[in-house]
Parts: C-alpha cells; structure tokens; sequence
C-alpha cells in the first residue's frame, strides 16, 4: 500500500505490511463495531490512500454503517480527518 499522498497528518497509520489489504478485508475492519476506534481508523485511512473507485465505495458503505449504527459524531469526526467537511 502507497504511503500518504495527501500530505496530511492523520491521526492512525494506515494498515501497512499486514497479510491482507484488500479492500474487502479493510472494509471488514471499517464496519466492524468490535473493532477498536484506531484500527477502524487505520483502515480508513489505508482504503482512502487506495485512491480506486472500489475503495472510495467502501468508505461510502463504511459512513452509512456509522449512521445506521448510531456512531454519526464519530464519523463526522472521521470526514474531517479525511478532509471532507459538511
């Protein structure tokens, strides 16, 4: 997986040097509520460095499940990081 291309500093690392980066797996991790904030962050942010049409729909699905899920503040929280703001 490519390193930051934004220049940004984010609050987690992406998920770098681990077996599985597919989108699929980190989308998993995105909408996975058990896990911890930090590395459905460093998931986040490993599918928005993909830069690929079919990680920017996982980071679509992963907003919707926050809402759906009742986390809306942590995930506005998110787009900020992301630089997207409402």
């Amino acid at each position: 997986m490519s390193s930051n291309p934004f220049s940004s500093v984010d609050p987690a690392p992406p998920l770098c040097g681990e077996d599985d980066h597919s989108v699929s797996h980190l989308t998993q991790i995105l909408m996975d509520d058990s896990a911890s904030l930090f590395q459905r962050y460093r998931a986040m942010f490993s599918l928005r460095n993909m830069q690929t049409d079919e990680s920017v729909i996982a980071l679509t699905k992963g907003k919707f499940h926050s809402i759906w899920c009742g986390e809306e503040e942590e995930s506005d929280e998110g787009e900020e990081k992301l630089g997207n703001s409402h």
